[in-house]
């Protein structure tokens, strides 16, 4: 019984996320009407037949033309999503309806090979990155596509600061460092980076919050 419920869920969530790529997509014409959705079972595909209007002959029939959604197999992520009129395919997607955690999800279903340095490549197409993409890449993006809308934020209370979040980091270093030598000018010369999807964190400082060691070798 949980299996089935799940399967149901799964393909309620598929119908939804084709309907709002849909509702997404920029026809060239106008939609005059739509049928419903066509669909296998098992099958990562979804078709519903779009009618349009004739430009040429707006007092005329309809043109019917298809809209399809191809879901990456085993997810609710669409793979691809375009209309064909004739052969011909028209318009464009528009804003992808996937949540960060289903492409997450997706992303984890993509072939991938680890590199020498341990760094995850894909080893096919996953939305519009090509095979070989990084997979940190990928993340980085989602993360973006989803990041808080930052104009949507109030602004600060005339008179008050913005509130500040301090983040203290130990980071363990394996130096080699001649006797007598002063090694506290290294932390300013290390290259680091970090990642923050706000666009508002910054670095203010580094300093040696303890230090223990010895002769090595």
């Amino acid at each position: 019984m949980t299996s089935l419920i799940l399967i149901a869920q799964f393909e309620s969530r598929r119908h939804e996320v084709a309907t709002l790529a849909f509702e997404n997509y920029r026809f060239d014409q106008v939609v005059e009407s739509c049928g419903g959705w066509e669909s296998q079972t098992p099958g990562d595909e979804r078709v519903r037949p779009v009618y349009l209007e004739n430009a040429d002959n707006p007092d005329g029939p309809t043109l019917r033309a298809h809209f399809v959604v191809r879901f990456y197999p085993g997810t609710v992520v669409i793979q691809d999503v375009y209309a064909h009129l004739e052969g011909d395919e028209i318009g464009a997607p528009g804003e992808s309806p996937n949540t960060r955690e289903e492409l997450a999800h997706a992303l984890l279903k993509i072939p991938s090979r680890e590199d020498e340095q341990g760094v995850l490549h894909i080893e096919a197409p996953f939305l519009h990155f090509r095979a070989g993409t990084d997979c940190r890449e990928i993340q980085r993006w989602i993360e973006a596509q989803h990041a808080p809308d930052k104009t949507a934020q109030p602004p600060a209370p005339a008179g008050e600061n913005p509130v500040v979040f301090a983040v203290t980091l130990k980071v363990r270093l394996k130096l080699e460092i001649p006797p007598g030598a002063d090694f506290t000018h290294i932390i300013n010369e290390l290259d680091y980076e970090f990642s923050d999807t706000t666009g508002e964190a910054r670095i203010t400082g580094t300093e040696i919050l303890d230090y223990s060691g010895g002769r090595v070798g």
